[in-house]
């Protein structure tokens, strides 16, 4: 939920001056796809781990 509003808040700020909606648009999308691929990684990354721990948990319990 942190990293939604963090893409809302990120998509509503102008960082360059923009003519034209299509930029505008162009840029909110931009910035949506890089932090939806960086939440994705971690969440893998988390998946994984926890994965990796029930496996031990089994295999030892």
């Amino acid at each position: 939920m942190i990293i939604s509003v963090v893409g809302f808040i990120l998509t509503k700020i102008a960082i360059v001056p923009i003519e034209s909606n299509l930029n505008l648009y162009l840029l909110q999308f931009l910035i949506y796809n890089v932090i939806v691929t960086l939440y994705y990684q971690l969440f893998l990354i988390l998946l994984f781990l926890i994965n990796l721990s029930l496996d031990k948990l089994n295999y030892f319990g």
